[in-house]
């Protein structure tokens, strides 16, 4: 994770447009120029004709005038759209410290450094305070949660929260107390980001155990292949230990579920076509990033025939982006 004082290229248009934002309201230095010159020409009490050519040149200045001011006003809507758009992310809650520091990057630069961030375990929240400290993240601050059941006491609400690699280390009877709680402090038209999830039905389990099917075993069953057969190390494991280890992953279909509608209908947002069309394309682009394989391209057409045919979209990983309606 790179410094949050190396501003990335959309903030530092952000800054230029701000710079513009402040100086709303005083005429710019060749906006006042030109407007002299014309007062000079035309509202000095001066009676004398123009030299030849004098009109030529006055109408030059008025033309450059009028598209001075025409980059004026482009310029103050520019300045109010994306003042708008700062106004909608100024809260951001993330759940775990752990979050990937390529989301954490992107969000630091997107919203000036205003996170709160939500940890149980007392060794990640030092290490939260650590990073914090070491990045100068001076506007981010992290919480406490009370148990694994409960978000602190008067967290807020946010425009935004984002769950990293959470859902699938709670246990069953967790996911069904803290996933309405924080759908809770989501605001109406404000999203859920929940990603790096493994998708419970995926053939390959390589997020706890590295074997194949077991994520259509019953619990019982699964268990066992994965405490014999398993080569990391969970010979002993019991279920709370596989579990939390996040054996089984989860699904869009529980998220929504457990989410309900009370205070707001959770809406499932469907990627945009330059995100990859939906969530197998947007798994094709993220994964791209990191390495390119024969096998993997192979997948992505074997993923796309299967939706084609049932409906399903299955990727290793959940990316999801859930709208409070």
């Amino acid at each position: 994770m790179t410094s949050s004082q190396a501003a990335s290229p959309t903030f530092a248009a952000l800054e230029s447009l701000g710079e513009s934002a402040s100086e709303a309201g005083q005429p710019s230095p060749q906006r006042a120029s030109l407007s002299e010159s014309l007062d000079g020409s035309t509202h000095n009490g001066s009676t004398h004709e123009p030299p030849d050519g004098g009109h030529s040149e006055l109408e030059q200045l008025q033309a450059a005038l009028a598209a001075a001011q025409a980059q004026v006003r482009a310029m103050e809507a520019k300045v109010s759209m994306w003042e708008e758009c700062m106004r909608t992310l100024v809260y951001c809650v993330m759940l775990s410290p752990e979050m990937n520091d390529i989301y954490k990057q992107e969000c630091v630069d997107l919203l000036q450094n205003t996170l709160v961030g939500v940890e149980q375990e007392p060794n990640l929240l030092r290490l939260a305070e650590r990073r914090r400290e070491f990045y100068g993240h001076t506007q981010t601050s992290f919480l406490s949660s009370p148990d694994p059941t409960q978000l602190p006491s008067d967290l807020g609400r946010f425009d935004f929260v984002v769950m990293n690699g959470v859902v699938e280390h709670m246990l069953p009877e967790e996911r069904k107390s803290v996933l309405p709680a924080v759908w809770d402090v989501v605001k109406p038209g404000g999203v859920l980001f929940v990603l790096e999830t493994p998708y419970r039905y995926f053939p390959y389990e390589s997020h706890t155990t590295g074997l194949p099917g077991i994520g259509y075993l019953p619990d019982r069953l699964a268990f066992a292949c994965a405490r014999k057969f398993s080569r990391r190390g969970l010979e002993h494991s019991d279920r709370e230990a596989l579990l939390r280890a996040g054996i089984r992953g989860s699904s869009s279909r529980e998220i929504l579920s457990c989410l309900g509608s009370d205070g707001g209908r959770p809406v499932l947002m469907e990627p945009t076509p330059s995100g990859g069309g939906d969530r197998i394309g947007l798994w094709y682009q993220q994964s791209s990033v990191h390495r390119e394989s024969r096998l993997r391209d192979i997948s992505l057409h074997a993923f796309k025939a299967l939706k084609t045919l049932t409906g399903i979209e299955m990727v290793p990983y959940l990316t999801l982006a859930i709208r409070k309606s």
